[in-house]
C-alpha cells in the first residue's frame, strides 16, 4: 500500500524511508518518513491493533522542523466536535477539527498545497 501511494504521489516526493513495518494477521505497525520536493517532511506513525482500533499521527513539517499540520487521534482534546480526531495547525499548533485521516488523504492534501 505505501509503495503504491509513494508511486502515485512521486511528483511531490523526493525521497522516503520506511523505518519500521510489521504486519500481524489483522494488525500492522508502520513508521515512515517522506521528504517532499520543497524539503518539507512527513513523519508518520500508523498502527492498527488486533481489536480493530487504530492510532495514527501524520506530522508534516517544514525544512526547519516547524509544524505545518499534524493530524492525529490521541484522545486529549475532548472539547472538539470530531474527538478524538483533530489536527494541529502551524507553528503554534492550534487545534482544529479533522476527519479521520489516512496516508492517502494526507498525501492528497499535501500535494494540493505544494502545487499551488
Amino acid at each position: 500500500m505505501i509503495l503504491d501511494l509513494i508511486s502515485k504521489y512521486s511528483f511531490i516526493i523526493s525521497d522516503y524511508k520506511v523505518i519500521r513495518y510489521r504486519h500481524f494477521a489483522t494488525s500492522y505497525e508502520l513508521v515512515a518518513e517522506v521528504l517532499f520536493i520543497d524539503n518539507s517532511k512527513l513523519i508518520m506513525r500508523d498502527y492498527l491493533f488486533a481489536d480493530g482500533k487504530r492510532k495514527y499521527s501524520f506530522h508534516w513539517q517544514d525544512s526547519n522542523s516547524n509544524c505545518i499540520y499534524r493530524w492525529d487521534n490521541v484522545p486529549h482534546h475532548q472539547g472538539i466536535k470530531t474527538f478524538p480526531f483533530h489536527k494541529h495547525t502551524g507553528e503554534t499548533e492550534a487545534i482544529e477539527e479533522s476527519e479521520v485521516m489516512s496516508l492517502e488523504k494526507v498525501l492528497y492534501f499535501i500535494s494540493s498545497h505544494l502545487n499551488q
